[in-house]
């Protein structure tokens, strides 16, 4: 067995689209974190690493940071060395970046991918250096956990992968969506919903122009002042 596992931490379709709106349409934003939970699984299967999913129903605590120590601690008890930690909401992530995890973690302590937020979009962790106090207490989902992870483990040996893009609202997924590869089917998938939104928009558009003409036309002219 490998001493390696991934774990996906992240919430079910249904509580991210109520919790991450990154469209309006309520319909199509569940269909974006479809696509997206499927393109995690995707990635974790090509990775040919063991791999668990923990998302809320499965995870124990009352902050997400307990959550996410807890998660960890589980997969460390099943008996793996290393742990690698993605979610569900980095499109640019692929199972290339798991497998160069992965070989980093034999010669690191901890491997951290960053996002341009000030946040990790993965973890890497040896068992030999998790302590759960300790991860529990970060500013997890906050500008500062990048900075604050790192200067904590200073004294450890870090491996780093590239900055890549979380989706958070409509304006990052749009850029991650720009940045995935040109023959990317997943780029393709996404690329619809980006069209939908724009020509939605420009009817919206159409319509204030068309009513706007309307009023100026037909509105009667202005009385006369004594």
């Amino acid at each position: 067995m490998s001493n390696c596992a991934l774990l996906i931490f992240a919430k079910s379709t249904l509580l991210e689209t109520n919790s991450k709106k990154i469209v309006v349409s309520d319909k199509e934003n569940a269909s974006i974190w479809n696509i997206l939970n499927a393109k995690t699984l995707k990635i974790a299967q090509k990775s040919k690493l063991p791999y668990f999913i923990a998302n809320e129903s499965v995870q124990v605590g009352n902050s997400f940071g307990a959550r996410i120590s807890n998660s960890i601690l589980n997969i460390f008890d099943k008996g793996f060395e290393k742990v690698i930690v993605i979610g569900n909401d980095c499109p640019e992530l692929s199972a290339f970046h798991i497998k160069s995890v992965s070989e980093k973690l034999e010669k690191n302590d901890f491997v951290f991918g960053p996002d341009f937020k000030g946040g990790a979009y993965l973890l890497g962790i040896s068992k030999n250096e998790f302590n759960v106090d300790d991860f529990e207490d970060f500013k997890w989902q906050s500008a500062s956990l990048f900075k604050d992870i790192t200067s904590f483990y200073k004294q450890k040996k870090i491996a780093f992968l590239p900055f890549l893009n979380d989706v958070n609202d409509f304006f990052s997924f749009k850029k991650s969506v720009h940045n995935l590869k040109f023959t990317s089917n997943l780029k393709n998938q996404l690329l619809a919903f980006l069209t939908f939104i724009n020509q939605s928009f420009d009817l919206v558009i159409c319509k204030i122009v068309f009513f706007k003409f309307l009023f100026l036309k037909y509105r009667g002219p202005p009385a006369a002042s004594f």
